[in-house]
């Protein structure tokens, strides 16, 4: 169809350019105004043709008194490839006075997008052909004649008509979506609004259905004290009432909204006094308020407390330390009648009597005690509790002062805490109790106060405890000066690093930690004491040794097992054959190895020896500081490792060497004549000891398990051998070790 229209019309044009060579440009019944060419049909007007620039397009109901009732064919039609973009229509708006749109009305018109013909009733074939972006169509149930392909390529379309109309049917077989033209019900926001006098508040509609063309809507107010706008705006004017509608313009629906207007509320609320009885409240003045309303909450009710034109109230016979809840509410009278303001709540609370703190010993003696503490406002006096053996504080006195004092018995602690009270009328109210507190009278004086033991570099005191001390001190006394030395928690204390040999003089007392201070005691009597000389290491460490050998006899079951050993290095005064057959004669002698045991019980074995005897002669050993070689402390802190080196002697061939130079009678000399060849005379012979070497580890204990003794030795001898005197130097050593083993 649009393939035959389009030659059609471009034929027709040119007809028109020639005919206006030759006739009028419109025939008389033409009638122009504006951008529109009507035909004349009597008092009736059919749209021609449409020569505007496109756009939105109003037609005019009527021209010059005659209506405009119908749309001509093609009179609004576009051809796609010849209308510029700029000049195509977008929309078109019919008078309800229009009752037909003939074919191909809207030929192509691809701009367009929505059309209202609200009084069209019969719509020509393809009137709407290819108008490709419809997307609105508002009709009424007077259409009731449609042509073939009305709306035939309008993909985009929706119909917006009366409900139940043909439309509908038409749509549906057609696949054409459906919207309603006006909506059949209003919903506001709100039902009920209220407004303070100068402010506003906006309403939304809700329509039903949502999707409708003619959203227009009408807003009235029933009274002057409220206002509304085209947008549902309401302001507030004057305090009162008033009934905002809401109406649609096509199709009647409506809604309203009941709206009261107050005054303006007070701005805010505050305590500008408060008391353990009484709250004085203030506010801002509320715009044109004439009066102010206070109320107080009761039982889950208000009650009025004053109607006032003052912007301050207070409120008196209130319980201390409690909360109230108040509202107040500006208002203005009209018609005799007062007109409230939104009110405004708030709670508070009566002043609370304040914790007692700052609380400080003021004095003590061994017979009681006082403290202070700092003041609680509002409070009319003080009372004391103490904590007793029962586990509950009990009252222990009440004063209207800010200090309190106590009886008590030396070195007596007590655990307090106070709090204030305040009448308020016919009662008493009372404040939060001070965190507890300790304080005590001065702990009893020191007594017995005395040296336990003493080294030379150390003191040890000892003295009588004191009831619930917390501890003492320990201080040394010169020229009636006391300076503190240590701080102890026992009735003992080693006083350490002293000088040897030195004078001392010390007192003690005792002290009792509070929370308040620590109470001090008096000093004891004075006591001195002199340290003992100084022992130097070497010494000390003889000194050890000794106990260690004279602690042997009290040994109750010992296994002592040695062994022996005896290392010889021979050499030749002159070299001979014959002194080296001396020589090896004497190295023969000496070498060797040689183990024995023995084993104690009771103290002593089966051949009467004891252990003591083993290791040294009765008296023992003769050892100074000076025979000290190293006394090392062991790292693991068991005992010190003895170095013990003996001077050496020098004996003669017949004589054993004295048993406390460690050699004990080891060199015979009668064992080396008899390993010397018979024709070898031994003439003379002098054993050197060098010294000796004791080794051991002094326990914990004090005592040993191992014992090392080294003995080196020199020996020269003169033999006559072959009618010559052959003269022999060897030295050597002798190693015994000795293992102890206690059952």
């Amino acid at each position: 169809m649009k393939k035959l229209i389009k030659p059609i019309a471009v034929i027709l044009s040119v007809m028109l350019i020639f005919s206006s060579i030759y006739i009028l440009p419109y025939a008389q019944e033409d009638v122009i105004s504006g951008d529109f060419v009507f035909t004349r049909n009597g008092k009736k007007l059919t749209l021609k043709e449409y020569r505007g620039v496109g756009g939105e397009v109003t037609v005019p109901s009527s021209v010059n008194s005659m209506r405009v009732t119908e749309i001509g064919t093609q009179a609004f039609a576009e051809y796609y490839d010849s209308t510029p973009d700029s000049e195509r229509i977008t929309k078109v708006i019919l008078p309800t006075t229009v009752v037909t749109i003939g074919k191909n009305a809207f030929l192509e018109c691809t701009a367009l997008k929505e059309i209202e013909m609200i009084g069209v009733r019969s719509l020509g074939e393809a009137a709407f052909w290819y108008c490709k972006g419809l997307e609105k169509a508002a009709v009424s149930d007077e259409l009731k004649e449609i042509g073939k392909n009305a709306f035939g390529r309008c993909d985009k379309l929706t119909l917006y008509c009366e409900p139940s109309s043909i439309i509908e049917a038409y749509a549906k077989s057609y696949g054409i979506k459906l919207g309603a033209l006006y909506p059949e019900k209003i919903k506001l926001s709100k039902s009920s609004v209220t407004v303070e006098k100068g402010k506003s508040v906006t309403l939304t509609v809700r329509t039903t259905p949502s999707d409708v063309y003619y959203k227009e809507l009408f807003w009235s107010s029933s009274s002057d004290n409220a206002s509304v706008s085209s947008k549902g705006k309401i302001s507030g004017k004057e305090t009162g009432s008033a009934t905002i509608t809401c109406l649609s313009i096509f199709g009647g629906a409506e809604a309203k909204c009941s709206v009261t207007v107050r005054t303006p509320p007070v701005g805010s609320v505050s305590v500008s006094e408060r008391k353990l009885d009484s709250i004085t409240l203030s506010w801002k003045k509320a715009k044109d308020a004439q009066g102010y309303r206070l109320e107080i909450k009761k039982d889950g009710k208000w009650v009025k407390l004053c109607d006032t034109k003052k912007l301050s109230y207070k409120v008196t016979g209130l319980k201390a330390a409690t909360a109230y809840e108040f509202r107040i509410r500006a208002y203005v009278i009209k018609n005799s009648s007062k007109s409230f303001s939104q009110e405004l709540c708030v709670t508070e609370k009566t002043r609370t009597l304040g914790q007692v703190k700052n609380i400080s010993a003021v004095s003590n003696s061994v017979k009681g005690l006082s403290f202070s503490w700092g003041k609680v406002s509002y409070a009319s006096g003080y009372q004391i509790y103490e904590l007793k053996s029962n586990g509950k504080y009990e009252k222990v006195g009440e004063t209207s002062d800010l200090i309190f004092s106590q009886k008590r018995s030396s070195g007596s602690v007590g655990k307090y805490k106070v709090r204030a009270f305040a009448k308020v009328g016919s009662q008493r109210a009372y404040g939060k109790f001070s965190e507890p507190f300790t304080f005590s009278s001065r702990p009893s004086k020191v007594s017995s106060l005395s040296v336990s033991s003493k080294t030379k570099n150390s003191i040890s005191l000892k003295w009588k405890s004191v009831k619930n001390a917390s501890g003492y001190g320990i201080y040394s006394v010169k020229n009636g000066k006391y300076t503190l030395v240590k701080k102890t928690d026992a009735a003992s204390y080693k006083i350490t690093g002293l000088k040897s040999n030195t004078k001392y003089t010390y007192a003690v007392r005792a002290y009792i930690k509070t929370t308040l201070k620590t109470s001090y005691g008096d000093f004891s009597e004075n006591v001195s004491a002199s340290t003992s000389p100084a022992v130097s290491a070497g010494q000390s460490a003889v000194n050890d040794l000794n106990k260690a050998f004279s602690s042997l006899g009290s040994e109750e079951e010992l296994y002592v097992s040695y062994s022996e050993k005896v290392s010889v290095t021979v050499s030749s005064c002159d070299g001979s054959k014959k002194a080296k057959s001396v020589a090896d004669a004497y190295a023969e002698a000496f070498s060797g190895e040689k183990r024995e045991s023995y084993n104690f019980l009771c103290g002593e074995d089966i051949s009467g020896v004891t252990p003591k005897q083993i290791f040294m002669p009765e008296g023992g050993f003769s050892l100074k500081a000076s025979d000290i070689k190293s006394a090392l402390k062991e790292k693991d802190g068991s005992g010190f490792r003895l170095n013990v080196l003996l001077s050496g002697e020098k004996v003669g061939l017949k004589t054993k060497p004295p048993i406390n130079s460690g050699v004990w009678g080891m060199i015979d000399m009668s064992k080396v004549k008899d390993k010397i060849e018979g024709d070898v005379v031994l003439q003379s012979s002098t054993v050197n000891y060098t010294g000796t070497i004791i080794s051991t580890k002094i326990n914990s204990r004090g005592s040993f398990d191992t014992l090392t003794v080294i003995v080196p030795f020199r020996v020269r001898t003169v033999c006559e051998y072959g009618g010559e005197s052959v003269v022999t130097v060897f030295s050597g050593k002798i190693t015994r070790d000795y293992t102890l083993t206690r059952w």
